[in-house]
């Protein structure tokens, strides 16, 4: 399938918000959350995400994740949500209150199942008290959604953009096992992921 015209169907499918000149909206790509390595980009900036977050979510922003919240490719998901569950917590908080949206991205395909979100984003193993707890049930998860103008009925469509790129998105699975078994022990030694657009200035340009 023509990856352009995949886009053209994802617009003409994905669900859509409605705003007006009054709503606010935070959008966040690429967080990268992971296990709290040495290789855990987000670790470094976490403080920061966190307290940018509590200001957005005290003056009533909505938080839209564009792709890639979580580093799926090198952790698992149960990692990242152990290691960073301040911040869970909190997006479980804008969540309660219908101001949270999620769009998967390359790095977090696998939540394109809705098996696998049910699995591990409805609820997680609190490892402190040892229990089964909420944190998004019922969500979710989109290839790509609609902003859309009530008065002028003008539309913004929001994808992560992986979607050009035949190695990140029909080729995801091959891309996931060389970053995770070959980059990301390069990576501590200043190798650049090719798989990552941000950081490969052709695929960027692209």
């Amino acid at each position: 399938m023509d990856r352009l015209k995949h886009i053209s169907q994802v617009f003409n499918s994905a669900d859509e918000i409605l705003f007006d000149d009054s709503s606010k909206f935070i959008l966040m790509s690429d967080c990268h959350r992971g296990d709290g390595s040495w290789s855990d980009d987000f670790a470094r900036n976490q403080n920061i995400y966190f307290s940018a977050l509590v200001k957005y979510y005290h003056e009533n922003y909505t938080y839209i994740e564009l792709g890639d919240g979580d580093e799926l490719w090198e952790n698992n998901i149960c990692e990242a949500i152990q290691t960073h569950n301040d911040v869970f917590w909190l997006l479980s908080k804008f969540y309660k209150e219908g101001r949270l949206f999620f769009i998967y991205g390359n790095h977090d395909m696998v939540k394109k199942s809705k098996r696998f979100v049910k699995k591990h984003l409805f609820q997680y193993f609190n490892e402190s008290s040892k229990e089964y707890c909420f944190l998004f049930p019922n969500i979710k998860i989109h290839e790509g959604l609609v902003l859309k103008h009530r008065i002028t009925g003008r539309k913004i469509l929001l994808i992560h953009g992986h979607q050009v790129d035949f190695l990140n998105y029909t080729l995801w699975e091959i891309a996931r096992f060389l970053v995770r078994y070959i980059w990301r022990p390069l990576n501590l030694f200043g190798v650049n992921d090719p798989t990552r657009p941000a950081k490969i200035i052709v695929k960027k340009k692209k």
